[in-house]
């Protein structure tokens, strides 16, 4: 039996040890489990096999893999979550397992090498530039068109991710993600962060795998974006309702992103937003599955599994691009505080969704949140919510009333 090892599956990584498990594999996961490394209880059942150890620590990692894969010779490992996606490409190389190329994944980790290594290849990127201070937001601000965006370099999940107007925003916001005490799985923030323009168009992802003959396509995906300054994502639709024309511009601009960044192998999660022009930018891509139950999505769509696509890539396995063409739409809406947040009131949000045209599930998390919770990223989602229907603009006014 084949032995696959998923590294730190936290999120939608835990999709890999199911599917591992459902194609019959000997499972073992490597965690940290404790704090938010901790892992879910229905990982930790489904698991052959765990490995504790502080997946932070590079030195403990390539001591806890070596004696792993003297036990049980492996034949797969691969990243759970985006973090730690450059270590496991390294841990792939040096077991001689399928993975990604090691020095071409930190440009996927990197927004600012993301760029220059896109831009490089003359594909289009939007305008950007990297502060390491006030200072130096204050040397280059005559120069910057507002509006501009301000994200960090290497964090996930619209994590002080902010629209700003003016220097007065752009300098508050990057103070205020300097002040931050949350570190994401123990990464820090970092004190560089990007500045970049803003784009102005509708917002979408893209979900794919990488297939003998070059990139396949499972989903463009429609993205609704809460209340700026944030970036928070409080809903999906899976496929997003759009003209063939358009989706083929979508699908050409991203087979040049990972054409240029290098990217061979496995699954892909991109993120793009039109320009002025009406052009596809990049505002991300990961070589990973995509977050916010998107992969539950594309299922319930009639789509293949990206968690099973991802382990066969993983094991080698040449995979093809042809699969059945999605079978109806699939959504989900996050639920967000309000400017009255209180308890009672979110709670509130919730009654009568069973009810709703096309429910699957919902999920409600309130019971963890702070008490004055904001909107700036995903801490601030109170719950969630999904539904399928066949018609989109059937699913779309659920959506939007759940909003």
């Amino acid at each position: 039996m084949k032995h696959v090892v998923i590294f730190e599956p936290i999120g939608s990584g835990a999709a890999l040890v199911f599917a591992a498990k459902r194609l019959g594999y000997y499972t073992s996961v490597i965690g940290f489990n404790q704090k938010d490394r901790k892992l879910s209880q229905p990982v930790l059942d489904a698991c052959d096999n765990l490995v504790e150890c502080d997946t932070n620590n590079e030195a403990e990692v390539f001591n806890e893999i070596s004696q792993l894969n003297k036990t049980r010779e492996m034949d797969a490992i691969i990243s759970g979550n985006e973090y730690y996606i450059p270590l496991v490409a390294v841990l792939a190389r040096e077991l001689n397992l399928p993975g990604q190329n090691p020095g071409g994944v930190q440009a996927l980790r990197n927004k600012h090498r993301m760029r220059d290594a896109l831009a490089a290849k003359k594909v289009r990127v939007p305008h950007y530039q990297t502060v390491s201070s006030v200072d130096d937001i204050q040397a280059m601000a005559k120069q910057l068109v507002f509006p501009v965006v301000l994200k960090p370099l290497e964090a996930a999940g619209s994590f002080h991710v902010s629209y700003v107007t003016n220097e007065e925003e752009l300098i508050r916001s990057y103070e205020r993600g300097q002040q931050d005490a949350h570190r994401e799985l123990d990464h820090e923030l970092g004190q560089s962060m990007l500045v970049e323009s803003y784009l102005v168009g509708p917002e979408y992802s893209v979900e794919g795998f990488m297939a003998q003959d070059g990139p396949a396509f499972l989903s463009i995906t429609e993205k609704i974006l809460g209340p700026k300054p944030g970036f928070v994502e409080c809903g999906h639709i899976v496929p997003a309702n759009i003209s063939q024309d358009l989706k083929i511009k979508i699908q050409q601009y991203i087979q040049e992103v990972t054409t240029a960044l290098g990217i061979e192998m496995g699954v892909f999660h991109a993120e793009v937003r039109f320009s002025l022009e009406n052009e596809p930018v990049l505002v991300e891509i990961g070589a990973r599955l995509p977050g916010d139950r998107i992969v539950e999505l594309i299922e319930l769509a009639g789509g293949p599994s990206m968690a099973e696509l991802s382990v066969r890539a993983h094991l080698g396995e040449a995979l093809s691009s042809q699969f059945a063409p999605l079978e109806q739409y699939a959504g989900v809406v996050f639920f967000l505080p309000t400017s009255d947040f209180s308890q009672q009131h979110s709670e509130h949000q919730f009654t009568g969704v069973q009810r709703l045209s096309g429910y699957v599930a919902d999920s409600l998390t309130i019971n963890k949140m702070p008490s004055s919770p904001t909107t700036n990223d995903y801490r601030s989602r109170l719950g969630n919510a999904i539904f399928v229907s066949e018609n989109y603009d059937t699913l779309r006014n659920v959506i939007d009333h759940c909003c």
